[in-house]
């Protein structure tokens, strides 16, 4: 998570993390991909991204000792989806980087833009609303 805020940081906006715990099995999976929405479930997915799942089929999707580190890495091994991702989504990016100061330890659970939960409480999504009218991904 920390990660997709440092890519944020280098422009690269339009990254977009989708994640969460595979219920029965409690693996958690997650998604890196370039958007100016957000998809409505992992099928409406762009057709390039990163996926990872932890514990299980271990599936690395950026690698690094640090946020700094893994985000050099990530440009380096994904050119194609880093190029996507350059751009600037302001709705996305500030709700990523005040969500990630308020629960810096937290667990993002993100399947759909109209629900995420952070350590097991709902959370707003830029993607909820505006101005009280769904927003489309």
């Amino acid at each position: 998570m920390e990660t997709v805020a440092e890519l944020h940081k280098r422009g690269y906006g339009r990254l977009k993390l989708f994640c969460y715990i595979k219920e029965g099995i409690g693996a958690w999976r997650h998604w890196l991909f370039a958007s100016d929405g957000f998809p409505g479930d992992a099928s409406d997915l762009p057709r390039t991204a990163l996926h990872g799942s932890i514990p299980w089929l271990w599936t690395p999707t950026v690698e690094g000792n640090s946020a700094a580190e893994a985000a050099n890495n990530f440009m380096e091994a994904n050119p194609e989806l880093a190029a996507e991702a350059q751009g600037v989504d302001t709705n996305y990016t500030q709700w990523y980087s005040e969500m990630l100061r308020s629960k810096q330890l937290g667990i993002l659970e993100m399947e759909s833009p109209n629900m995420a939960m952070l350590d097991g409480q709902e959370i707003d999504t830029p993607y909820s609303s505006i101005n009280g009218n769904p927003v489309k991904g």
